[in-house]
């Protein structure tokens, strides 16, 4: 089936994440930096490009281009089910402790590795994840009957467009290859701030650097919600972080937490 992807409006930001940053209203205001002004919105009318899912597949016989919103209907069953458990983490306190639960911190994983991946932004980066990176390198793949790999399929598949626009979905949820393991310990934990207002950017995942895939999996900030970050270090790095969020916790302003090499992506 042909879909028509000329009204089609896909957000690369989903709205249930948009939503813990809103007021009571729903709304909150964007600034635009291009045009230097502020709007009070919804969470649909940001964080989108027209058709930005809707991949083409060619005709083998005629060679005329179809375009499908297979990666859309991918994109939407996954935030289904990550909207559910990130309400439930939403809805937690400082008594919880829920990082120390081993599946919240998938969780909160899956969904950075799912933004990150595709934010327009981070496009390049994706783009050379797909060509430099096998399928078996990234957690999922093509296998037989017999459960043999079909690594030529595989590499066929690299080059079809609509195969393409589904990796963010299908990277966030096969992260089990050494692609994304860390070689240092990772000390996870979430801090609830005393904000009556907070910041959400267009690429939310904030990293100390990037190195590859891996560097998803710690050496972070996320904000979650207005009250909620999200904060993954070395183990060793966390009394130096403890003064900056008291900091944030109050209100106040303070310095980089990742000093002069931080790197926004």
């Amino acid at each position: 089936m042909e879909d028509d992807v000329t009204t089609s409006r896909h957000h690369y930001i989903p709205k249930f994440y948009l939503r813990g940053f809103t007021d009571r209203q729903g709304k909150f205001y964007r600034y635009d930096k291009l045009k230097d002004d502020y709007r009070y919105v919804g969470t649909k009318s940001i964080f989108w490009e027209e058709n930005l899912n809707a991949g083409v597949l060619k005709h083998p016989e005629t060679g005329e281009m179809h375009y499908f919103e297979l990666a859309e209907h991918l994109f939407s069953g996954l935030e289904s089910m990550l909207a559910k458990s990130i309400e439930i983490l939403r809805n937690t306190d400082a008594s919880t402790r829920i990082m120390a639960v081993p599946a919240a911190v998938e969780t909160i994983k899956q969904l950075i590795h799912f933004l990150f991946w595709r934010v327009p932004s981070n496009k390049a980066l994706l783009d050379k994840l797909m060509d430099e990176k096998t399928l078996g390198d990234l957690g999922f793949g093509f296998f037989d009957t017999n459960g043999k790999r079909l690594t030529e399929w595989e590499e066929k598949m690299k080059d079809i467009d609509l195969w393409r626009k589904m990796y963010p979905a299908l990277i966030a949820s096969g992260r089990a290859s050494s692609s994304f393991k860390m070689n240092n310990d990772i000390h996870w934990d979430t801090y609830y701030m005393n904000w009556n207002h907070a910041f959400v950017t267009d690429n939310p995942v904030i990293l100390r650097s990037f190195d590859g895939p891996a560097s998803l999996e710690g050496n972070l900030l996320f904000p979650l919600s207005l009250n909620m970050l999200i904060v993954s270090l070395d183990g060793k790095k966390k009394p130096a972080l403890a003064p900056m969020i008291a900091q944030l916790q109050q209100g106040n302003p303070c310095q980089n937490p990742f000093a002069a090499d931080a790197k926004r992506k």
